[in-house]
């Protein structure tokens, strides 16, 4: 990790390898450009970057920095033309996405874009600029005989600037054409810019400020009910309210008793509760205790890129241990990554979760809308969360400053992508853990033979056993039923007469 945040340095890093967003048939390719001096100080492994490609203009990211050109020196080094001052990824995460493409034989860019979800990766556009004044362009049209043309110069004359996109829109395939015409009398110039806009959600906000006594009574009560929210409400909830009008808010921010103002306002992902009460640790019994010592002591040594596996029985207290080992990590200030196998158990894990914890809890997963991916990845990005649980996409949550990696019914076949591109979460752990000096703990009932394997014979594991179920209580008594004897005594049901009539018998 060293290494890289000394190679992010941009003392005398003269080069960049850029992976440009385009080209499906040359995703793992990658192009060098000179890095203009006066940019040497901005950009970074991450930096989204707009590159001279032929006779056109792409965007990519910087994947890489050179101190010298590795190429002939007969080979002509284009410079960057421009580059975000956003740094979106950290180069532990460039570092990550490069072993995963190289570790499954698959594509750079395919996984970047499966890590990242929609609308984090910066876009470019090209935006269209008359470069001569307004009354040369309009004697111009007039003499244009093709009616099409003169249809598009008067719409590029009425917008000034516009974007390609909307030219395309408007004028379809006939757009590369006319510009193509306009370029070559030097009569527009072509502007790339990265698209800055914002994708948070934004509602206009009500907050309380005073409540003079010359107000109305209604007045009063209006402000009466904003002060009993904290003194915060989004416009429309105090209209709700209230069962006020906007007029009567804007009067009442007219005489500053109110200020109204558009803020953002985070997207909180369905089946998540919301006001849990608080719950608190719990008495560790024996084996609980031991298996948290070791994670604790392992937390106070150089080396921590350990994987613990902990194997419990059933109703053994595991996920009390996970609690337990993120409060631990939470105090010292760094973060967890919780992984589950089924995206359907994660609303119970982040409610469970929360309840110890708080708001410091994030989810990810692919059944999140693309704003509340977009708000839950922001906030993990901010540090704001430091907590992060979902399926196996959470472990290409951005946080940093990792310590733990939590990976919960660790043998569980849900943990593989099965479409390109394939990976396996728990392996991806184990490397996001060595990049970042951090513990994997895998948590089963039943552990996959090969992590049971290696947690009696590599030096680099370790095997913490829970032996019993919590308060000594008593596994229960499992029969085993040969259905081919039901089946052949007249039973056609999936179910066995043994467990129909215990079933019968609990209800």
């Amino acid at each position: 990790m060293e290494a890289l945040l000394e190679k992010n340095k941009p003392n005398n890093l003269n080069f960049a390898e850029v992976l440009l967003d385009s080209f499906t048939d040359m995703e793992n390719q990658t192009y060098t450009y000179a890095i203009p001096d006066y940019m040497k100080k901005h950009v970074s492994l991450g930096t989204p970057v707009i590159v001279p490609f032929g006779e056109t203009h792409l965007g990519g990211y910087i994947v890489d920095l050179l101190a010298e050109n590795s190429l002939s020196e007969s080979i002509k080094i284009k410079e960057i033309i421009s580059a975000s001052y956003e740094q979106i990824l950290e180069p532990e995460y460039i570092e990550l996405v490069k072993w995963i493409a190289e570790y499954y034989h698959t594509s750079f860019l395919s996984v970047l874009k499966t890590a990242i979800p929609s609308g984090i990766l910066t876009k470019t556009f090209k935006l269209i600029e008359l470069n001569i004044s307004e009354e040369e362009f309009s004697d111009f049209i007039e003499i244009q005989p093709q009616h099409d043309f003169r249809e598009f110069c008067n719409f590029l004359l009425k917008e000034k600037k516009v974007r390609t996109t909307i030219l395309k829109s408007n004028f379809g395939n006939a757009t590369n054409k006319f510009l193509k015409k306009l370029q070559s009398l030097d009569f527009i110039k072509t502007e790339f810019i990265f698209d800055t806009r914002s994708k948070y959600k934004k509602q206009l906000c009500v907050t309380f400020l005073k409540m003079p006594d010359f107000l109305s009574n209604r007045e009063k009560e209006v402000l009466l009910i904003i002060s009993k929210n904290s003194g915060y409400l989004t416009f429309q909830e105090i209209i709700k309210e209230a069962s006020t009008t906007p007029a009567l808010l804007r009067k009442l921010e007219q005489k500053k008793c109110i200020d109204i103002s558009e803020q953002v306002v985070l997207r909180t992902p369905q089946n998540y509760s919301e006001g849990q009460n608080k719950t608190v640790k719990l008495v560790l019994n024996e084996f609980q205790k031991k298996a948290l010592d070791s994670f604790v002591e392992l937390q106070k040594q150089v080396k921590r890129d350990k994987v613990l596996l902990l194997h419990g029985v059933t109703g053994s207290g595991k996920t009390e241990v996970y609690l337990q080992a993120i409060e631990y990590v939470l105090h010292e200030g760094k973060s967890s990554i919780v992984l589950v196998p089924e995206i359907s158990l994660t609303p119970q894990t982040v409610n469970r979760f929360r309840a110890r914890f708080g708001e410091c809890v994030a989810v990810m997963h692919s059944a999140l809308s693309e704003g509340e991916r977009f708000d839950e990845w922001s906030r993990i990005k901010k540090a704001i969360a430091k907590i992060i649980i979902g399926a196996r996409s959470a472990i290409f949550a951005p946080c940093s400053n990792k310590a733990l990696i939590i990976v919960d019914e660790e043998h569980e076949g849900s943990n593989k992508q099965d479409k390109n591109p394939r990976y396996n979460a728990k392996t991806v752990a184990m490397k996001r853990a060595e990049l970042n000096n951090a513990t994997v703990l895998l948590g089963s009932a039943t552990p996959s033979i090969e992590s049971y394997y290696y947690s009696e014979n590599d030096k680099n594991w370790e095997l913490l056993e829970l032996p019993g179920r919590v308060e000594n209580k008593i596994l229960p008594p499992v029969l085993l039923v040969d259905m081919r004897k039901e089946f052949l005594e007249g039973n056609k049901s999936i179910f066995s007469r043994k467990l129909e009539a215990a079933i019968a018998e609990r209800l």
